[in-house]
């Protein structure tokens, strides 16, 4: 739990930074959603984990339910943003479509709604965005790199 801990907080520099290129580059879709899982993801949920990390080793006990408003907040703006990303790569709104996906049922198995046997639902969704995403990562990278579309990246599904 530390580790991962340690990894999201780094993971926040990186996003942190990624969401500062793209509003330098007027892509404020890309930076509003960057910033915003930055802050969300990672930071908050990299001290989340070394906290209830502490808690759990110190036995104090905890109630973790407010963790499902937070993840209903989240979902509740992905869903609103997630139109914008119809003018991006369809890959990064594939990504967009499976976190609208997995959101929901994190809010709802935090907050106690339903059972945590559903965690395979967005186990599945996030794992799916992750590979999409990876792609995507080393599509930009490579391609970048070499001033022209090395690995493919289709269009947006929206011109």
């Amino acid at each position: 739990m530390p580790l991962l801990g340690l990894w999201l907080l780094g993971g926040f520099v990186i996003q942190f930074t990624v969401a500062i290129l793209d509003y330098k580059s007027n892509n404020s879709t890309g930076g509003n959603t960057f910033l915003f899982f930055a802050a969300f993801f990672m930071f908050v949920g990299g001290v989340e984990m070394l906290l209830k990390y502490d808690m759990i080793v110190r036995q104090v006990p905890f109630d973790a339910r407010i963790d499902g408003w937070a993840w209903a907040v989240l979902t509740m703006v992905l869903w609103l943003w997630t139109p914008a990303f119809l003018k991006n790569t369809a890959l990064l709104f594939a990504i967009v479509a499976l976190l609208d996906v997995a959101l929901p049922f994190v809010a709802l198995m935090d907050l106690g709604l339903i059972g945590k046997s559903n965690a395979f639902i967005p186990a599945w969704a996030l794992l799916g965005a992750g590979i999409v995403g990876i792609y995507l990562s080393g599509a930009l990278v490579v391609n970048t790199a070499f001033g022209r579309e090395v690995l493919p990246l289709p269009g947006p599904l929206v011109p």
